[in-house]
């Protein structure tokens, strides 16, 4: 931890350094121009000056994924109106530009500011690490040296609970019943498992918990299986562990190879762009991907204060309706969750994104 430390105070010096270079080098560059250092006096000209601050982290849990976004207000400290900029976020894929010319309600006059906040990323840092935040591309600006804003992480991270739903099985129906639980294990550090069966019946009842382990990897943890069973006949129980590896019949080898799937290159495409004006493009927004290759898919869209406005499976898409109800969301941006499964596999693949409304 001290090493970690010691590497992250050594970047925010290395930063500290490189704006203060910028700072002289852009004043010197200004006193040169208006004569300042033939002359020995200078008026520097009147321009707009873009600094950002007022800058908050609001942290929180899309299903069991920790997320954030970053609330700033865009600052003229210049003496000229502010009509053209762009926001940056180093460390995510966020770059916004706003031009006053196209939607006057971005025009920032001097001493006034704007506030803006992003749509949620998923956290992937360290708490107390920090990240910039740049505002550049100002109409006429002069003086860039204050551009540049370091943002810290907050030092403790809200824990995402990961939702657990029981599993219950009402049987009406007694001749010759099988009963067969099937656990399928890809996380091997501290899996316990509780399975508990109650019986009270006067036929032949068959039972089978089924556990694959779909790696070589040895487990080595708690497994409790309880069974109570009060029944006249027999009853036969059956306890097995399976371990499953596809092998190529012509070389007897593990399955590796890519191109042996029929499914591959498991191509998912997600738009990020939607137009809901009902003149027949892109008037809907849905996930593109072979629908024989994955399943159990689900995706969930957001509004920018972290409020479900859109679920969705399978095949079915978004008209920009709040819930599918008769009102429609503004134009914005929002975060969508998209999560399937490979057909032939228990591996869930996961992917977090932003949507913009136009009209």
């Amino acid at each position: 931890m001290s090493s970690q430390n010691a590497d992250i105070n050594f970047l925010d010096k290395k930063l500290k350094q490189f704006l203060e270079q910028m700072m002289k080098r852009t004043l010197v560059t200004l006193l040169a121009l208006c004569g300042f250092l033939s002359h020995g006096h200078c008026e520097l000209p009147t321009a707009p000056d873009a600094v950002i601050q007022n800058i908050e982290i609001q942290t929180g849990c899309v299903g069991d994924l920790p997320v954030y976004n970053v609330e700033y207000l865009v600052v003229n400290i210049g003496e000229e109106p502010i009509t053209e900029y762009c926001i940056e976020i180093w460390n995510e894929d966020y770059y916004q530009c706003f031009d006053s010319d196209l939607f006057g309600s971005y025009e920032i006059p001097p001493g006034e500011g704007q506030l803006f906040t992003t749509q949620f990323f998923e956290f992937n840092g360290n708490p107390g690490g920090f990240f910039v935040i740049s505002v550049d591309g100002v109409n006429d600006e002069i003086i860039t040296g204050n551009n540049n804003t370091t943002i810290y992480y907050p030092e403790e991270w809200e824990v995402c609970p990961i939702e657990c739903v029981a599993d219950t099985i009402v049987i009406t129906e007694y001749e010759n019943v099988y009963i067969t639980d099937t656990l399928l294990i890809t996380e091997y550090e501290n899996v316990y498992i509780y399975d508990t069966t109650y019986i009270d019946v006067e036929v032949p009842v068959y039972i089978t918990d089924t556990i694959f382990l779909v790696d070589t990897t040895y487990v080595n943890n708690y497994i409790y299986d309880t069974t109570f069973v009060d029944v006249i006949e027999y009853v036969y129980l059956t306890d097995t562990i399976i371990e499953s590896i596809e092998i190529d019949c012509n070389t007897g080898l593990p399955c590796e190879d890519p191109g042996m799937q029929p499914c591959w290159p498991w191509a998912v495409y997600i738009p990020n762009v939607m137009t809901p004006n009902n003149d027949g493009w892109n008037d809907v927004w849905q996930p593109v991907y072979d629908l024989d290759c994955w399943v159990d898919v689900e995706f969930k869209i957001y509004n920018r204060w972290g409020s479900l406005v859109f679920e969705g499976w399978d095949d079915g898409y978004w008209n920009g309706s709040n819930d599918g109800g008769p009102s429609y969301v503004a134009d914005g941006v929002y975060v969508y969750t998209f999560k399937a499964r490979k057909w032939n596999s228990t591996e869930m693949y996961i992917r977090n994104g932003h949507i913009t409304v136009l009209r």
